[in-house]
């Protein structure tokens, strides 16, 4: 499945079934918005997809959807009372063309605060069997709960949630991303700084990270941002940079010879087709 980078494209041939990719990167650097990107072109090539979000509640990560479906050319700013500034606002038009777009393609299980690892795992299964989901992802591992049995090391017993993932993403034929915050706030991440390392970084298949750069960087690299692999299994590709912007109004990210403006399919959408809310839990 193309991840709709084309630099990453170039270096992985897109994201394989079967197999397992890890995110991580300091908060507020991009992980979880480039993944709803990648699960949108997932939709863009035809393939169901399911969410699952320990961070926001489901409207909020809906809406954060949307506008990165939208594009800023279809994205609009109003002016908020309470917070005496303007937000971005999707015309009710183009949010409906939206949902019916991906009315039977999205689904999210959103659980603000902590779910316990076996319930994600049965909605994954269901998923997969009833709706015919390929890319699954979970955002992030700090929010599941892990049963640790007679296993008193955290770690390890998170290791083992994983090594379910990637069990899980062999038996359905089907790719799972999952969100792992790291351990250490250093400039320069590598595998080691994934919480629960390496055990989680040897089970994956893919490893990636997210970096927001500072002003001074992001002038010398001609980017503001930078998706690093840090690890391929199948090539075995080590610490590759790609470079990107990112569009706030839509929360696109975008490689800097592109244009931010690309466009998914709802815009060519039928208008006579039926649609209604998406099914989310």
């Amino acid at each position: 499945v193309s991840s709709g980078v084309r630099g990453l494209d170039e270096i992985l041939g897109g994201f394989m079934m079967g197999q397992l990719s890890v995110w991580t990167g300091k908060r507020s650097h991009g992980k979880s918005t480039i993944l709803g990107q990648v699960l949108l072109d997932a939709i863009e090539q035809g393939y169901a997809v399911c969410a699952y979000s320990g961070e926001l509640i489901a409207s909020v990560y809906q809406f954060w959807i949307d506008l990165q479906a939208a594009g800023p050319d279809h994205v609009g700013f109003t002016h908020d009372p309470i917070k005496r500034a303007t937000v971005p606002t999707i015309p009710r038009d183009v949010q409906t063309a939206i949902h019916r777009w991906y009315y039977d393609k999205f689904f999210l299980h959103s659980k603000f605060g902590l779910a316990e690892e076996t319930k994600i795992l049965e909605i994954f299964d269901y998923a997969a069997k009833r709706y015919g989901c390929k890319m699954f992802l979970i955002d992030n591992l700090m929010t599941t709960v892990v049963d640790e049995g007679q296993d008193s090391n955290y770690y390890r017993a998170q290791a083992k949630f994983v090594q379910r993932l990637a069990d899980f993403a062999h038996i359905h034929n089907a790719h799972v991303h999952l969100v792992s915050h790291p351990r250490k706030t250093r400039e320069n991440l590598d595998m080691n700084d994934v919480s629960g390392a390496g055990e989680i970084t040897n089970r994956a298949d893919n490893v990636f990270v997210m970096q927001r750069l500072d002003e001074e960087e992001a002038i010398q690299e001609q980017c503001d941002s930078l998706l690093i692999v840090k690890k391929n299994r199948v090539h075995g590709v080590q610490d590759v940079e790609i470079q990107l912007n990112f569009e706030p109004k839509s929360k696109r990210f975008y490689m800097p010879s592109e244009n931010p403006n690309r466009q998914y399919g709802w815009v060519l959408g039928d208008e006579e087709d039926e649609g209604g809310d998406v099914p989310w839990e």
